[in-house]
């Protein structure tokens, strides 16, 4: 009877743990304020202490379940801690999707960092062995998606992007893990991370290192058209800079030999030809100041994509606002006709 009683009372004890632990992930993934701030909650800020950890970031901007992710990741790290409610593999990617999948809703500040954030307090776990439970080390799609927070952050460290790539070849190198080989679409994430940059510390150096980075692949083969896009929209942001006159210089001219690289990789089959790359030439094309330079250059494009058979309404659109109406009409004739009769029956 007595040993009937204290299985009861165990079996009711792990029936409430794991009701709290429910509550708890119901907690953690209930909506919040993405403006939410260490300072603004009696929360531990879990990097503040130097000696816990090499990679110390404050006043970084964290949404409640990123810093709970974080702060089980130093818990791990510093304490050992036995708990059920602790940080996992499966948690920490988990976070890092959220965050990917939020920033299509609304904008998130800081969205780079926190991704970052995660990923360094896996990776300070490397050192750490439990024999009772598993410690969550980042895998190949933990680096995936803190590659895709960064793609999308325009207040996002670029450099700190392509930083994570080359962790994922030092793993590859040095322990062959296989998974961690670096691919084309790792390395288009940090071209994007380029693209997509809006901080002013980046402004002049944006086209250059984003086209430096493409070169450096090129002799690899990790290159295809995406690459080509994203560097030609790094060019495209450096033109329209309105505060550096160096970096609108840089964004022409390094414009000028992206796009002619592309036609080459497209003459040698190295992929298939497309209108995104061509759109943004032409509309690079827009901030050459000499007149007669930029009405050959945006022309000569405007037929090497006749001649490839890409040309839609963006790239038509984009040689629009690159050359005189007059130029135009008397270049695309019926077309413009065409055009112009269907925006007034549409009006």
């Amino acid at each position: 009877m007595r040993q009937f009683s204290v299985l009861r009372i165990t079996k009711h004890r792990t029936r409430i743990i794991d009701r709290l632990c429910h509550l708890t992930t119901i907690a953690q993934n209930r909506p919040v304020s993405w403006e939410d701030k260490f300072s603004r909650i009696n929360l531990l800020n879990p990097w503040s202490n130097r000696d816990l950890t090499p990679f110390p970031a404050e006043n970084i901007v964290l949404d409640k379940t990123t810093r709970h992710v974080v702060q089980l990741l130093q818990e791990l790290r510093s304490f050992a801690i036995h708990r059920i409610d602790r940080a996992t593999t499966k948690r920490c990617n988990r976070a890092l999707e959220n965050l990917d999948l939020e920033s299509a809703k609304v904008a998130i500040p800081g969205q780079a960092a926190r991704a970052y954030e995660i990923l360094q307090g896996m990776e300070a776990l490397k050192d750490v062995s439990n024999d009772f439970i598993s410690i969550p080390h980042p895998t190949a799609e933990t680096y995936r998606l803190v590659l895709r927070n960064f793609a999308k952050d325009p207040k996002g460290n670029p450099n700190d992007a392509e930083s994570v790539v080359r962790r994922m070849e030092q793993r590859y190198t040095d322990f062959t893990q296989l998974d961690m080989m670096p691919k084309v679409a790792h390395w288009n994430d940090v071209l994007r991370a380029w693209s997509v940059n809006t901080v002013d510390t980046f402004e002049e150096e944006k086209a250059y290192k984003a086209a430096t980075l493409l070169q450096h692949l090129k002799t690899k083969s990790l290159v295809d058209g995406y690459s080509y896009s994203h560097t030609l929209k790094a060019c495209l942001v450096s033109c329209s800079s309105t505060t550096s006159k160096r970096a609108r210089t840089l964004g022409l001219e390094i414009g000028n030999k992206v796009f002619s690289d592309y036609k080459v990789q497209l003459d040698k089959k190295l992929f298939e030809a497309d209108s995104f790359p061509y759109s943004l030439y032409l509309q690079i094309c827009r901030y050459l100041p000499q007149s007669k330079r930029r009405h050959e250059l945006a022309l000569s494009a405007y037929d090497d994509g006749c001649v490839r058979g890409i040309i839609n309404n963006y790239v038509l659109d984009s040689l629009s606002k690159s050359i005189p109406p007059s130029v135009y009409r008397k270049r695309m004739g019926d077309v413009w006709d065409n055009s112009r009769s269907h925006k007034n029956t549409a009006a």
